[in-house]
């Protein structure tokens, strides 16, 4: 497939598509709201399941893509050139997808400003590429690099709020969907995109705006990284606070105090430590 041939469209036929392309995402959630089975779930429950789909469908594309028409090619000689037909399809769903997401993000105040700075350099991104015809490999490689994570972050999140108690199985099926995402995280991010990164910034061929916006997403995945981290630390502080918290519980029936008293001192700091890490999680809750 030629490079250059998917960037024969015009620029009001690239709108269209992106604005059809917008219109699939939010008519996807809106599905989601009326249909039987999903419309008593919450609208953030509803958004998650749209970026699943985005985060499957994106990086089957750009996997496709990398592994048919550009597998014989080198990364250091493929940046900055023009985008084929597949990969203007996979920025104009991405593109659809990132204002999609953003809207909803704004409309409903749910996340803090990193992740707002991510889709708004998203949207930027794909539409310098999709209406510039430019730096169609790095960001397919971009794409597929960070949304093969998503699914996992979604899942994670289904469980911790799935309502169904803290049953052993799901507890360690949540501690091994934690750990499969944490180390996938930390390799696409911080390792893979590292790697790409100092290529890109060392190739003397790229411009400028395409550097600013290696580094930016290569600064923002970092930040993405420091919150992960951040939150699994707090998850250990408030795991090391239980134990303390069934000592002293134990400690007070030891001393004499009825198991009745024992077991409310006990759930009053289960309902503080639970309710201080809804918090955390309604503040940031694509992390």
């Amino acid at each position: 497939m030629p490079a250059d041939l998917g960037c024969s469209a015009s620029t009001g036929r690239l709108a269209a598509e992106v604005a059809f392309a917008f219109a699939c995402w939010t008519g996807a959630y809106k599905f989601l709201a009326v249909f039987g089975a999903t419309r008593h779930f919450s609208r953030e429950w509803r958004c998650r399941m749209v970026t699943v789909a985005h985060a499957c469908l994106v990086t089957a594309l750009a996997g496709w893509d990398l592994a048919s028409f550009r597998r014989n090619a080198v990364y250091w000689e493929m940046q900055g050139q023009p985008y084929n037909c597949l990969e203007r399809l996979l920025f104009t769903v991405c593109l659809g997808y990132f204002r999609f997401d953003l809207a909803w993000c704004l409309l409903h105040r749910t996340e803090g400003p990193l992740m707002l700075l991510h889709h708004c350099a998203s949207v930027f991104g794909l539409a310098m590429s999709l209406f510039g015809c430019r730096w169609a490999p790095e960001l397919t490689i971009t794409i597929g690099g960070s949304e093969c994570t998503n699914p996992l972050l979604q899942m994670r999140w289904f469980l911790r709020n799935s309502g169904r108690g803290n049953s052993p199985l799901r507890s360690q099926l949540l501690l091994v969907v934690e750990l499969t995402f944490l180390v996938s995280f930390c390799l696409m991010r911080l390792c893979v995109g590292g790697c790409l990164t100092v290529s890109y910034l060392a190739n003397p061929a790229t411009d400028f705006l395409g550097r600013l916006g290696a580094v930016t997403m290569f600064g923002i995945g970092l930040g993405f990284l420091g919150q992960v981290f951040g939150q699994a630390a707090r998850r250990i502080r408030r795991a090391k606070s239980g134990e303390n918290l069934q000592r002293l519980a134990n400690l007070r029936r030891d001393e004499g105090e009825d198991d009745a008293a024992a077991n409310l001192r006990l759930d009053d700091g289960d309902r503080i430590l639970h309710s201080n890490n809804n918090g955390f999680q309604l503040r940031h809750s694509k992390i």
